[in-house]
């Protein structure tokens, strides 16, 4: 048994109160299991803890390289964590630093009580189900009086973050990490209160437990916090909300004066920085559930709203299962794409074809719960109509919303009819093809759009509609703006088509200029999704030369619709960073970028600023404007 000076432990305690009434490197009993930990497990530990061990593991260097979105940041500003990097593979990548401690990890091995291990099993695989993988590794350290290093625990659990994980970053500049961790804030804390946890509790674990790129982070980050009490109160931020209101009053006859004065916003272009989506800034309901509330701007917020329904999600975020109806909705199979390929699609359940005059096509975001956005915007379409807004009732259209499935909602349960469309990741949003059913021609999600738009201009099935518009919000919105550009050109349905693109990641980009200059991936910004290069365009329409698909977008009746503080990066691939900090500062630039081409910014397009509005799609669908564009334009 390591026997450690009485002021040591007591140093411990202070730092890891919990460690006080639990016995050091105990004998561990039959059926018990460890887990290694290296960040917050340290001082966090799951429950059902019998005994500690303080040791490293070998071969690995730990890293603030793992995105957080769910603990120590958010979706629109996502915080950084650690996690074990191979030491082999981190030393190969660009700008990796050093690690003069060696290629080991010092952290806390706890033993878990064995009548609760599956329980704790359980646990920890949510905990850590945003990018980690499991396996099992022996544990390192010193025991009794030998100065020589062993063997502590043959085998523990260590969850990793796998550098093919799309929640992994890579190697980052110091001082822009550490600029970063000290903004960033997630439903778990701040993210340098983790980090200065972290550091504290590795510097005392033992005498020989260091890690330098750990307490460089530390001392960076102290240095920021003591310059924000120097200049406490001093700090610049976006517009008030006065000049917001303005600015999204201007937009609508004077979209590029309103943009310039976007442009000037302070901060706008500062890569990570602090979020402007905060109560004191006006923000409508900042915070995880911001569309889960009635706007304050339909009668002071007391108009009836609707709660979506949620999802059953794994430990991976896999859909686990899908409603076949929901609040108003119904899951049909019946659009045909190729052989027995069938898209599953949630539509309005109570309609009479026959009346039918506008029909809105909601493109879901990340998360794939297509039946979400159907009654978000049914919640706003419900004000419209009961409010009779351009003349129009219940019964003059309908919503529909396509499931984007993808291989791990199909190995998670989701997908009930083996002939159901499923989409490799995320690549749905770009043009991608199906991955199943077995076809001998997958098909593009592109061609699963034109095949809805046909179903919907087929007048023998919808004789009086009259517009279909194509509406998506984040990724969404991403896969809207795509899919405008890559259309196949179609000169029977083009004129009913109308565009609402709200706030994406990134923008599939015109020309080769760009806003600003990223060194490090300059042969690569210019690819699709984020440009028109032709060596690198998808499958679908690929035979158009890029010119005609610009002049073909150009002439399409288009809505951009920006948030006024919607700072968050969303889309951190360096091809983004391109053209602009977050989405605010990129949807800014692209409009700048179409005002300078030929002929101007087209007729056709309008841009619409939300004052007070951050990365929340009920809210971007709800204001005014979206409403004037979405259901009234040429009703």
């Amino acid at each position: 048994m390591v026997a450690k000076p009485e002021r040591h432990l007591e140093t411990i305690y202070k730092a890891l109160p919990h460690l006080r009434e639990l016995p050091l490197q105990a004998p561990k009993p039959p059926g018990s299991f460890d887990i290694f930990g290296y960040g917050s497990i340290i001082f966090k530990p799951p429950p059902h803890v019998i005994s500690y061990t303080p040791g490293y593991i070998q071969g690995f260097v730990r890293r603030f390289a793992q995105h957080s979105e769910d603990h120590r940041g958010t979706p629109e500003r996502p915080g950084r964590v650690v996690t074990l990097v191979s030491a082999d593979h981190w030393h190969s990548l660009p700008g990796a630093d050093d690690a003069p401690e060696g290629d080991i990890v010092w952290g806390l091995s706890y033993t878990i009580d064995p009548a609760h291990a599956d329980e704790v099993r359980a646990y920890l695989d949510d905990r850590e189900k945003n990018g980690y993988t499991p396996l099992w590794a022996p544990i390192h350290g010193y025991y009794g009086s030998s100065d020589e290093p062993q063997v502590l625990v043959p085998e523990a659990l260590v969850y990793v973050g796998l550098p093919d994980n799309e929640a992994f970053v890579g190697p980052q500049p110091l001082d822009e990490l550490a600029e970063r961790i000290h903004t960033c804030h997630g439903p778990s804390g701040p993210n340098d209160e983790y980090l200065l946890r972290l550091a504290e509790a590795v510097r005392i674990l033992t005498p020989e437990s260091k890690d330098n790129h750990l307490f460089a982070l530390e001392e960076k980050v102290l240095a920021l916090k003591a310059q924000d009490k120097l200049r406490a109160g001093l700090r610049p931020r976006q517009y008030d909300n006065s000049p917001q209101e303005e600015i999204a009053k201007q937009a609508a006859d004077d979209p590029i004066g309103a943009t310039n004065k976007v442009a000037k916003m302070p901060n706008l272009g500062t890569p990570d920085y602090a979020s402007f989506s905060k109560h004191e800034y006006g923000v409508v309901h900042p915070g995880e559930r911001s569309s889960h509330y009635q706007v304050p701007w339909f009668d002071d917020g007391k108009f009836p709203f609707t709660q979506p329904d949620g999802s059953s999600r794994d430990s991976n975020g896999a859909l686990k299962s899908v409603p076949t109806s929901s609040k108003g909705f119904v899951l049909k199979d019946d659009l045909d794409l190729s052989g027995d390929a069938v898209q599953p699609y949630y539509i309005t359940e109570d309609y009479n074809a026959d009346d039918v005059k506008r029909a809105i096509i909601v493109i879901p975001g990340m998360p794939r719960d297509s039946w979400k956005w159907t009654t978000l915007m049914q919640n706003a379409f419900r004000y419209v109509y009961t409010k009779n807004k351009y003349g129009m009732n219940k019964k003059d259209t309908i919503i529909l919303s396509p499931l984007a499935l993808n291989q791990d909602d199909k190995a998670a349960g989701a997908v009930t009819n083996s002939n159901w469309a499923v989409y490799k990741n995320s690549y749905w949003s770009v043009g991608g093809a199906t991955i199943s059913p077995k076809l001998d021609n997958p098909v593009s999600f592109f061609t699963m759009l034109d095949k809805m738009v046909d179903m919907l201009m087929d007048k023998s099935k919808f004789p009086n509609i009259d517009k279909v518009v194509i509406v998506g919000h984040s990724m969404g919105g991403q896969a809207v703006q795509r899919y405008a550009v890559a259309r196949k050109q179609n000169s029977d349905q083009d004129d009913s088509l109308l565009w609402w693109i709200g706030n994406p990641g990134a923008w599939t980009w015109l020309n080769a200029d760009r806003p600003t200059y990223w060194s490090n991936c300059q042969d690569q910004m210019n690819l699709w999704p984020y440009g028109l290069d032709e060596t690198g365009r998808p499958d679908y329409n690929k035979e158009t030369n890029s010119g005609d698909l610009v002049n073909a977008f150009r002439g399409r009746k288009v809505q951009i619709a920006l948030g006024l503080a919607d700072n968050g990066a969303g889309n951190t691939h360096c091809e983004a960073y391109y053209q602009g900090a977050n989405h605010l500062d990129r949807g800014v630039h692209f409009v700048q970028s179409l005002a300078g081409m030929d002929g101007g910014l087209p007729s056709g397009f309008e841009v619409n600023y939300v004052s007070k509005v951050s990365h929340q799609d009920y809210p971007m669908f709800a204001s005014f404007r979206s409403l004037d564009f979405i259901f009234g334009k040429e009703f």
